[in-house]
């Protein structure tokens, strides 16, 4: 490959091929951002490292199935944040109040184009809201954004 770094649609091109190097390049291209975007919300360099070299791993294992619908830079950065996600929900214990306070405003403390990412981000995630069936809508607003258990959506729901 030249020494300068192809665009993105072609380096998702031979990643969808199985090319190692287009791997190694967007890894050079994107670790930074992403390991700052987990960082900023983890607090913990190990973790934020194995958040990213998840993301990356993943990225490999379903190359051929990878879809790129905004940019490469916005699919890594949410997938980064999907990460972070994942591992709160598997280390409920880490979690503090401070965190969840302020999530959003340090989501997207670092850069402009992290800001960008960020909205980019909170838009899709409308967009998907929006689109669901009522009940679903419903059960999500009472769980993300009332914090209720499922247990107590199903009470005030009336459903099992």
């Amino acid at each position: 490959m030249p020494n300068q770094i192809p665009n993105d649609d072609y380096l998702i091109h031979l990643l969808h091929k199985g090319d190692e190097s287009a791997l190694t390049l967007i890894y050079k291209k994107y670790w930074q951002i992403m390991y700052l975007a987990a960082y900023n919300i983890v607090k913990n360099k190990e973790v934020s490292e194995d958040i990213v070299q998840d993301v990356f791993v993943n990225l490999w294992n379903k190359k051929d199935k990878v879809l790129v619908k905004t940019s490469l830079k916005s699919y890594l950065y949410t997938s980064t944040i999907y990460k972070v996600y994942d591992f709160f929900r598997k280390n409920k214990k880490m979690i503090h109040v401070e965190l969840l306070d302020d999530f959003s405003q340090k989501a997207q403390v670092l850069t402009p184009e992290n800001q960008l990412i960020h909205k980019e981000l909170i838009q899709q995630f409308e967009d998907v809201i929006k689109v669901l069936p009522k009940k679903c809508k419903e059960v999500f607003k009472l769980s993300r954004e009332q914090g209720l258990s499922n247990k107590d959506i199903a009470k005030q729901l009336n459903v099992s």
